[in-house]
């Protein structure tokens, strides 16, 4: 009896043993999965942004469009497509500690396309930027549109051109006589309420006022 005693107990024992053991070796298999090279670094992270067909179709321009204007001072001006130039761009941002040189961080990877609307000069060229994400200000901006005109800057995401729920959203309005309708509005980037863009996802760019005294509205 004292036998089967000591050795049920010798058994115990050694199951302890083996579930200390299999704890051991489940935590070490944890901590190798969890945990980087000891340098607390991390790995390198990635995002990609890139546009679908959907987000593409926001924008009406197929790049070789003519989008001719007249301002209210006379003026008038025929801006000619020079097609999409499409591009894909990469960046790196590093671990923000300066020991993890080379490692962890993140890599963003984004796609676009650019059209050029030339006129005859210069200062009247419109430049469209559309990519799946945008630099602006101190930060991004995901699925955008920069319109640029005389200097001035207007972005909008493309989900939220013609967007009845946001309060860029004016309803329909008269540009040249004419009655558009699904109308957006878009301040410049300094948010200036007198320089605005009015665009909609069927016609693109309505009217572009520059400071308030010189607006330029579409003829086409």
């Amino acid at each position: 009896m004292k036998f089967i005693i000591h050795l049920l107990a010798s058994i115990c024992f050694l199951s302890k043993v083996l579930l200390t053991a299999s704890s051991l070796v489940a935590l070490l298999l944890l901590q190798s999965c969890t945990e980087d090279d000891g340098s607390g670094c991390g790995e390198l992270q990635t995002e990609t942004y890139n546009l679908s067909e959907a987000d593409k179709a926001q924008i009406p321009y197929t790049g070789f469009d003519t989008i001719k204007m007249a301002s209210n001072a006379g003026d008038s001006i025929a801006c000619i497509g020079a097609g999409k130039q499409y591009f894909t761009t990469s960046e790196y941002v590093p671990h923000i500690n300066p020991d993890c040189a080379g490692k962890g961080g993140t890599k963003t990877t984004y796609d676009g396309y650019i059209i050029n609307f030339n006129g005859k000069a210069d200062i009247d060229n419109i430049k469209i930027r559309h990519s799946g994400k945008l630099p602006y200000k101190n930060g991004s901006l995901p699925n955008c549109v920069l319109f640029s005109f005389h200097g001035k800057n207007f972005y909008i995401a493309d989900y939220d051109i013609s967007s009845k729920r946001l309060s860029t959203f004016i309803g329909s309005g008269m540009v040249n006589g004419k009655l558009y309708e699904n109308i957006s509005r878009v301040n410049n980037e300094a948010n200036d309420t007198t320089s605005y863009l009015w665009l909609n996802k069927n016609d693109g760019i309505l009217k572009i006022s520059l400071n308030g005294s010189e607006v330029w509205q579409l003829t086409n």
